[in-house]
């Protein structure tokens, strides 16, 4: 390209070998506006540096610091950075960092993760790449300790990426987990360049702020631990009462996760098991396990354990949601023991809606736009609307809320849901819902008496009985003050 056809705002690099032009998108970024990625510089001073086929270096000043982001693709070509490799066995590392070269990085080489830690803090490299297990320190000690003091990306591999350590690395700050038995060596200098350009999921990123909207901590909390879940093989665990909004985020973890593209399948207790050996890859929401009986959970813990032995990347991903807490799971010793191992490293709690009321009318509001959208129209909630909604509280969570939205958006005729609509709506709801709920209940403790008569009040045969879990039992129990008279 010639800088007339670039326009007035390029400008042309210095230096040996084959001229590079320096897009307006590349000046944008130096002069602080944010690309379409998290690096977002902070300047008081901006220099280009020498440009060529093989060399880009931008610099940024910022509180007397230089920071270098050596590592564009300009026309084609990955501009290099400086990049640490750190492995205990000595041919693997050879052969990573011979490739690391090949595409224009600068390397440096470490046997183990003291001697990386030494390493870092001489070199200041861009990027690190470190095996997960070696002596004296290992992939997480390093990690640990880089994260004391740098942000630079961080990329683990193992032939033994275990739940449990995958989960690690990633809270510490793992910017990669890569399975080195899976992997080519190509893809690992792929994920390095990426690493360097901040190249992230910012699709993904994006459509979660769509989906779960707000500016509460814990709101923002949860967008951050989906969109570090997303890109993941191994199994997750979303908690939240009902109608928080479980199966959102399920949906978003898979459409925007390692299995995009896949089939999601929802099995509840009723389910019949599918076999995973015969599925093609995708993935499959075990919904509300607290309604799966005992033996069914046990199933699909030596499922995931036999999925684990041949690589969760290989198979279907699995997703589990619950009503119930973490906490109140791992409470019980045998789902500890059994599906825990897997699940506690890997858990997102959706808030519910009373702890963030703040975030309602944002929230309310968004859902109108959707829902109106669907029947073809544009309404919004007057302000009045939204004063009342705000004040309300929803036992149903944002189910509920939808469910009121959508009946009032039906039976508006204008481009605005006015406040004496809703309250029509939300007064009627109120009436046929309370009955529901006491004929519902009616009938559930019905059922549960004539259980504990038949089992003659034995809680495993009631269980069984029931297709619930011994401990669902002793809720329904508790919720319904039955007093247990077990007869000889």
């Amino acid at each position: 390209l010639t800088s007339e056809a670039l326009g007035e705002d390029t400008r042309r690099g210095e230096g040996k070998g084959r001229l590079v032009w320096v897009s307006t998108w590349m000046l944008g970024f130096a002069r602080g506006h944010r690309p379409p990625g998290r690096l977002a510089p902070q300047r008081t001073e901006t220099d280009i540096g020498i440009a060529s086929s093989h060399h880009f270096v931008v610099t940024f000043r910022r509180q007397g610091c230089i920071t270098r982001y050596p590592h564009f693709l300009v026309e084609g070509f990955f501009m290099p950075g400086q990049i640490l490799v750190v492995d205990d066995q000595r041919l693997p590392r050879q052969a990573l960092a011979s490739e690391l070269r090949d595409a224009g990085f600068e390397v440096f080489e470490s046997a183990d993760g003291e001697a990386g830690w030494q390493t870092f803090c001489q070199r200041s490299p861009d990027a690190v790449v470190t095996d997960l297990a070696m002596p004296h320190a290992d992939g997480l000690d390093l990690l640990e300790r880089i994260r004391s003091q740098s942000e630079v990306p961080v990329i683990l591999f193992s032939a033994y990426g275990t739940v449990q350590n995958v989960a690690t690395a990633f809270r510490e700050g793992a910017t990669d987990f890569l399975s080195s038995t899976e992997t080519e060596i190509e893809e690992i200098v792929k994920s390095v360049a990426q690493a360097l350009a901040g190249e992230v999921a910012v699709e993904g990123t994006l459509a979660l702020n769509d989906l779960f909207v707000g500016t509460n901590p814990r709101v923002q909390e949860l967008r951050e631990r989906l969109a570090a879940l997303a890109p993941l093989d191994i199994p997750a665990f979303v908690t939240g009462e009902a109608g928080s909004g479980r199966s959102s985020a399920v949906r978003a973890l898979h459409r925007f996760g390692s299995t995009r593209g896949g089939n999601l399948v929802r099995i509840d207790a009723n389910t019949p098991t599918p076999d995973l050996r015969t599925r093609p890859r995708g993935a499959i929401e075990l919904t509300d396990i607290e309604n799966f009986p005992r033996p069914a959970l046990a199933d699909w813990c030596e499922r995931i354990q036999d999925l684990e032995r041949v690589g969760f990347a290989r198979a279907s991903r699995i997703f589990l949601t619950s009503a119930l807490p973490l906490a109140e799971w791992l409470a019980d010793a045998e789902f500890s023991a059994g599906l825990g191992r897997f699940l506690r490293h890997a858990a997102v709690k959706i808030p519910p809606l009373s702890t963030h009321l703040e975030d309602l009318p944002e929230i309310a509001q968004l859902l109108c736009s959707r829902i109106s959208q669907r029947a073809g129209r544009r309404q919004r909630l007057s302000t009045a609307s939204l004063v009342y909604l705000s004040e309300k509280p929803w036992p149903g969570e944002l189910r509920e809320l939808e469910k009121i939205l959508e009946r009032a958006i039906t039976f508006t005729p204008g481009d605005q849901v006015k406040r004496k609509t809703l309250e029509s709506i939300v007064f009627e709801s109120e009436e046929s819902v309370a009955s529901m709920r006491i004929a519902r209940l009616a009938r559930q403790k019905s059922r549960l008496l004539e259980a504990i008569r038949k089992a003659n009040g034995n809680i495993s045969r009631v269980a069984t009985s029931l297709g619930r879990s011994r401990s669902a039992v002793y809720r329904m129990i508790e919720k319904y003050d039955i007093p247990l008279e077990r007869k000889e």
